[in-house]
């Protein structure tokens, strides 16, 4: 290879690595610094966002990026929020309420929709291995049991999914609602699984879904991605990506004819 060849192809991919290695992200994340020999965490961390990248680059072409999950949800209620509000009730389902933060940005931007938020309260069931920001032990995110103030058009299902969300569907009035927005924030293949398994028969003709950690840290092929492509492994659906953040990924899947 011609010198001025290899000069300008390692100095591009050095530009890159200068925009994209950072200290730290608003989030807390930490990324690579330049004054200091990386870690293996944060090697791990760069390879983690290559390997989101080509999942992107692959599968998300018409797919649009956003800077929060704020803008995401303002975005799905602009595109989508007048097909929630038809014959039936819209209602929207977050699995991860932890100090309930995200369930009422929700309930704000979609006033008109009852939002059900379910969390036992007492953080991970077990352990996280693709934690991003600090040790994923069992109980993280916990407040002790101590519930969140939500608002007004919000429910809260207080108790492990095992046993909150059987309990719900159970009482669940498909005549009366529909389940038009699911929240996924559970972060764990196991509790993620679980929840789509379970809901799979009382999703209607289309629902749209929102993975909060779906892709772009270390492990993330083996928890809420791996849950999901599971899912639709065994179920047919059609998938549309709609819109991404750092690490959140919105779908509507829509039922094969």
């Amino acid at each position: 290879m011609p010198f001025h060849i290899f000069d300008y192809t390692f100095g591009k991919f050095f530009r890159l690595v200068q925009r994209t290695l950072i200290v730290s992200t608003p989030a807390g994340e930490k990324r690579i610094s330049l004054d200091k020999s990386p870690t293996l965490w944060e090697l791990l961390c760069l390879d983690s966002t290559r390997e989101a990248l080509e999942f992107v680059k692959s599968n998300m072409q018409e797919a649009i990026y956003f800077q929060s999950r704020e803008d995401l949800f303002t975005w799905i209620n602009s595109q989508f929020g007048k097909q929630f509000y038809g014959n039936k009730s819209s209602l929207i389902l977050e699995f991860g309420v932890y100090t309930g933060k995200s369930i009422n940005m929700i309930a704000e931007i979609f006033p008109k929709s009852r939002v059900v938020g379910f969390d036992s309260f007492y953080g991970l069931p077990e352990s996280w291995n693709g934690f991003k920001y600090q040790g994923g032990f069992a109980g993280l995110f916990s407040t002790s049991g101590q519930i969140p103030i939500v608002n007004s058009n919000v429910d809260l299902q207080v108790g492990l999914f095992q046993e909150s969300l059987p309990e719900f569907l159970t009482n669940f009035n498909s005549d009366t609602f529909r389940i038009c927005l699911v929240h996924f924030d559970a972060d764990l293949y196991s509790s993620t699984i679980f929840v789509l398994t379970k809901l799979e028969e009382f999703l209607e003709e289309d629902v749209i879904m929102v993975f909060d950690e779906f892709f772009n840290y270390p492990g993330w092929k083996n928890h809420e991605f791996r849950a999901f492509y599971e899912f639709l492994a065994v179920n047919k659906y059609d998938v549309q990506y709609l819109g991404f953040t750092e690490s959140s990924v919105c779908v509507r899947v829509k039922r094969k004819a």
